[in-house]
C-alpha cells in the first residue's frame, strides 16, 4: 500500500491527469485500454475514481488470440484508476494480501466491505465515511498474466486461499531476510547471540577473584542446576525403563510448550553452571538433556577424560533473592533459566509401546509445541555445552 500511494505522489508530481497504480504482471490489450480511454473521456470531468475489473489468465497467449480480445468474466479483485485531484489513499495498516484494492474501493463506493473482516490481530478495514463516498464509475478491463503456478491462478475459492497462504508466506520471507541481514553483519556460529560474552567473562572472573555478589549470584545458578540435573536424571532412568527406542519417545514426547519451555531452560542454566563453576557433570547433564529431549537420542555415559577440570572457587552460603541465573548478564530481555521438573511422561503409551519392537531413537517434539516457545537461550546454551566438548559437532548442528 505504501507503495501505490508512492506511485500516486509520483503521478501527481508529473501532473498526470489520469494515475494507474495497477499491480505488477497486469496487461492492457488495445481494446481493453480503448474502452478506459472512452470512459474517462465520457465521465473523468465528473468521476475522479474508476474501476478497472481485472481477470486472471491460464495461458497468456489466450488473450494475442485475434477476436479473442472481448470483455472477459471478470471476477478478481479489480485494479483502481485516479483522477490526479483525489483525495482517497490506500490504508498503509492493511498488510499484503488484505485486498487493499477492494477495501477502497469500497470506501469510494460507500459500502462496507462485507465478507472480508479483519483477523483479530489485524488492522480494521477502512471505514465507509469516505470524502470521496459515491464518486466512482467502472472503466474497461485489464488481465493478470499467468504467475507460473496454476494452483494459485483457477477462479474458485481453493486457489484464492492458496495465494493468500502463499502471500503470507511471502510476508514472513521479507521480513526475515531483513532480520538475517542484520544479524550478518556481526553474526558468527560459534559465538553467543543472546548473552554478552565480554560480560559473562567479567562475571566469570569477579567469582574466581572473590568478589562477593559473583559468588551470590553463581551459587543461585548451581542451586538451580542441581534441579536441572535431577530432572534430567529422573528423565533418563525413565527412559532407560522403556527398553526400547519407540517406548522411551513414547513416554518421552513433549507436546506441551511449557514442558518444553523447563526443558530448554534447565539445559541453559545447567550450561551457564558449567560456564561458571568449571564442573563437568552439569554440562553432561545438560548434553543428556538435550539429547533425549530434543534429539531423540538415548543418554551418554560421562567419559573420564570429558571436558576439562573443574575450577575450584569458594562459594557463599548466601543465595539470590532473584532466583538462578537471574543476575547473568545478557545482550537482550531474555527468560531467566529456572530449573524444573516437566511432568512429560505418559506411562500409558510407554509401556502400550514397550512391545513395539527395538528401534532408533526419532525426533519426537511437538512443532506446534516448538513454535510456542522462546528459544533463543536455549540456542547459546548449546553453544556453551558444544565449547565444553559435551555436545558433538553433529549434535549442535542437529539442534
Amino acid at each position: 500500500n505504501g507503495g501505490r500511494n508512492l506511485a500516486l505522489l509520483h503521478g501527481k508530481h508529473l501532473r498526470a491527469r489520469w494515475i494507474l497504480p495497477f499491480d505488477g504482471n497486469c496487461f492492457l490489450t488495445s481494446r481493453g485500454f480503448e474502452a478506459i480511454i472512452e470512459n474517462l473521456e465520457r465521465h473523468g470531468a465528473s468521476t475522479k475514481h474508476f474501476i478497472v475489473p481485472m481477470s486472471r489468465v491460464i495461458n497468456n497467449t489466450e488473450i494475442l488470440v485475434p477476436g479473442n480480445d472481448a470483455p472477459p468474466v471478470a471476477p478478481a479483485e479489480p485494479q483502481l484508476l485516479f483522477r490526479a485531484d483525489t483525495n482517497e489513499a490506500y490504508s498503509l495498516n492493511m498488510r499484503y494480501g488484505r485486498r487493499s484494492k477492494v477495501n477502497t474501493a469500497c470506501a469510494a463506493e460507500g459500502r462496507p466491505t462485507a465478507g472480508m473482516r479483519a483477523a483479530p490481530w489485524e488492522a480494521q478495514e477502512r471505514t465507509t465515511d469516505s470524502p470521496e463516498k459515491g464518486n466512482f464509475r467502472s472503466a474497461g478491463w485489464v488481465y493478470r498474466l499467468f504467475s507460473g503456478e496454476p494452483s494459485q491462478e483457477a477462479p474458485n475459492r481453493a486457489a484464492s486461499r492458496n495465494r493468500a497462504y502463499k502471500r503470507l508466506l511471502a510476508v514472513a520471507d521479507f521480513l526475515d531476510a531483513i532480520d538475517e541481514g542484520i544479524a550478518r553483519r556481526t553474526f558468527r556460529h560459534s559465538n553467543l547471540f543472546l548473552y554478552n560474552e565480554t560480560r559473562l567473562r567479567q562475571f566469570r572472573l569477579g567469582v574466581w577473584a572473590g568478589d562477593a555478589a559473583a559468588q551470590r549470584e553463581v551459587a543461585s545458578v548451581l542451586e538451580g542446576a542441581a534441579g536441572a540435573a535431577e530432572a534430567a536424571r529422573i528423565m533418563g532412568s525413565r527412559a532407560s525403563a522403556c527398553g526400547d527406542g519407540v517406548a522411551a519417545g513414547r513416554a518421552l514426547r513433549i507436546t506441551d510448550p511449557g514442558a518444553l519451555d523447563d526443558v530448554l531452560r534447565n539445559i541453559t542454566i545447567l550450561a551457564l553452571a558449567h560456564y561458571f563453576s568449571g564442573e563437568v557433570r552439569h554440562a553432561h547433564a545438560g548434553a543428556n538433556l538435550a539429547r533425549m529431549c530434543l534429539l531423540g537420542e538415548p543418554p551418554k555415559e560421562l567419559e573420564p577424560d570429558f571436558g576439562f577440570e573443574a575450577v575450584p572457587f569458594a562459594i557463599s552460603d548466601e543465595t539470590s533473592l532473584l532466583g538462578p541465573a537471574a543476575a547473568v548478564p545478557a545482550t537482550f530481555s531474555c527468560p531467566t533459566p529456572a530449573a524444573r521438573r516437566p511432568d512429560v511422561f505418559d506411562t500409558a503409551n510407554g509401556a502400550a509401546a514397550a512391545g513395539a519392537g527395538s528401534e532408533s531413537w526419532r525426533w519426537f517434539v511437538d512443532p506446534e509445541a516448538l513454535s510456542k516457545v522462546d528459544v533463543s537461550h536455549a540456542l547459546d546454551g548449546f553453544r556453551l555445552l558444544r565449547r565444553a566438548k559435551a555436545l558433538t559437532q553433529r549434535e549442535l548442528a542437529a539442534l
